[in-house]
Order: structure tokens, then sequence, then C-alpha cells
């Protein structure tokens, strides 16, 4: 396990931040989906920009274990410059500013998904979910959460059943447990209980760092991440034309 933690790369569309302007005007369509992400719990979580170091991303993910108190709560710890850092579900809704709470689910029943996507206007049959037959509107709102929130790599088509259910939370303003979600996909990384293991949300981890260990000295190469603009929206109707629904 360490030495394949030691061999971890980072992935160029993954953990991406989004700037929350508003669309170019030709896309005036898709301005109340990004009204509707600058008010939502994940607001920050998506915009925030940290300024990432690769080396202190490589070390955290080389040191990381998984640690359960006796009621079964994980706490991540890794070691950073000789500093413990410790993530725990709390400490993720508290620094990413994610609006949830401990006892919202963190899974969506595959009825209820049905049942937004037909709301949503999804064009397929399901599971799973296949972005591109999603309606623009609610491709763009599927992309923003694959690339800036998922523990995936952005650009595959097919979104998996517990990525759908939290973004279908989102589409229709239900509880979802953001933080656990989060939290889970450190676990699911850590045991490698999937091959696409790497070093992920590197923003988020930077976040923590900086939070911890204020006065941390910063040093090394500087990790070019993209961020998502205005024009991603011209992007999304490109892919695939149809109908746009609002919810």
């Amino acid at each position: 396990m360490k030495d394949q933690m030691a061999n971890l790369k980072f992935a160029d569309m993954h953990n991406l931040a989004i700037i929350l302007a508003d669309p170019p005007v030709a896309h005036g369509e898709f301005k109340s989906m990004i009204h509707k992400l600058r008010e939502c719990c994940l607001a920050s979580a998506i915009s925030m920009n940290p300024v990432v170091y690769q080396n202190s991303i490589s070390e955290f993910w080389k040191t990381a274990k998984i640690k359960k108190d006796n009621d079964g709560a994980v706490t991540i710890e890794a070691f950073v410059k000789g500093c413990k850092i410790e993530i725990t579900e709390q400490f993720i809704r508290e620094t990413l500013l994610i609006d949830d709470q401990p006892g919202f689910p963190t899974e969506i029943g595959i009825e209820d998904v049905q049942k937004i996507h037909k709301k949503m206007g999804y064009e397929g049959d399901f599971p799973p979910t296949v972005k591109k037959l999603l309606p623009p509107y609610y491709r763009f709102l599927a992309h923003v959460f694959v690339s800036c929130i998922s523990s995936r790599r952005s650009g595959a088509d097919e979104i998996s059943l517990r990525n759908t259910g939290a973004i279908a939370s989102l589409a229709i303003g239900i509880d979802f447990n953001f933080s656990k979600f989060i939290l889970d996909e450190f676990v699911v990384n850590i045991n490698a209980i999937t091959r696409d293991t790497f070093l992920m949300y590197p923003r988020f981890i930077q976040r923590f760092i900086d939070i911890q260990f204020s006065e941390m000295v910063k040093e090394g190469d500087t990790l070019d991440m993209k961020s998502l603009g205005p024009h991603t929206v011209e992007l999304i109707k490109q892919n695939r034309k149809g109908k746009v629904v609002f919810q």
C-alpha cells in the first residue's frame, strides 16, 4: 500500500475550482443555474482556489492513514513537513464551509433518483446516468459536481450512482451530507478500493493544511490547476443539443 501511494500521480481534470461569474449573454439560459450554485451549500467548496504545492499533496497521500474511534467515527491522519494533519467529517464541513448536517443522507435511492431525473428531463434509462443524455442546463450542473467535488477524474460520460444521487440532491435542493461524501472518498483512495487511485483532492488538502498550519513554510513547485469559467456553458451546449429544462 505504501509503495502504491508513493507512485500516485496528479489528475489534470479533477477537483477544479469554478469561477461563478454570469455566463456570456448568448448563453443566458444558464444564468439561473450559476445563481443557484452561488447560493448552494457547496458554493465555497467549488470556488475556493488556494495555491497548491505539489510536494505537500504528495507527502499527504504517502503518509495518509485511516483511524476510527470506539464509535466508528473516521479520522484521516497524515503528515506534511512533520506536522500532523487530521481530517474529520466536521473539519471538512467547517473548512470548506459546507452547509450540511451529520444526519443528512449520503445516498439517494434509485427510485428517488428516477423521479428526479424525470423532472430534470433526462432522456435515457437509469442506472447509470449518462451525462450527455441530460439536458444542457443540468448537464452543466453534473459537469461542475464531477469536476469540482467528485473524487473521480472528469471526462467520462457515465456518472456513478453515488455521484448521481449527490447531483440530484443539488438539482432539487434536498438534504445531502456532502461532507461525509468527501470523507468517504478519502477512505476509498487510501484503501485503494478502486484501481483509479491518484493524488486526489489537491485543492481541499491544501486548504486543510493552510487552516491547520497557517505558519507552515510553503515552497516547491505549485500545481497548475485549470478552472471552470463562464465559457464552460458553451462547451456543454456543443456537447449535445437538447432542450433546457428549468427547475
